[in-house]
């Protein structure tokens, strides 16, 4: 499993974007078979938490899915803005849905992603 982090802000479209943690789960190398596609054929899966909830919500559904689906993908947990492990100097009083949506793209776009699966709850 590994986490990135970072504590910065930009603005998108006047929308006062944050730079959000998040975990990836890897899964365990597999010498025996091999996914009939690639990861990078696929677009990875990204988690998404509920209201009051974190990343670590989805800790054991991201390890099961990397380790047990047929065709592998990335799979990434998102903390939400001010949720988790973002730190402090992150929050802010707008929590619309947009302004989420404005965050979850920045963090695609950090790490280089032009498309993804987003699966979550609110």
């Amino acid at each position: 499993v590994a986490t990135s982090s970072s504590s910065s802000s930009t603005m998108v479209s006047d929308i006062e974007t944050i730079d959000l943690q998040y975990t990836e789960f890897t899964h365990p190398s597999s010498s025996s078979s091999s996914p009939s596609k690639s990861d990078s054929d696929l677009p990875p899966a990204i988690l998404l938490h509920g209201l009051l909830g974190s990343k670590r919500n989805f800790a054991s559904l991201g390890q099961s899915l990397s380790a047990q689906l047929n065709n592998k993908r990335r799979i990434i947990a998102v903390d939400l803005r001010n949720h988790g492990e973002n730190s402090v100097e992150t929050w802010r009083d707008d929590m619309s849905y947009g302004i989420m949506a404005g965050d979850v793209m920045k963090v695609l776009d950090r790490i280089g992603l032009d498309r993804a699966v987003l699966i979550g709850h609110r």
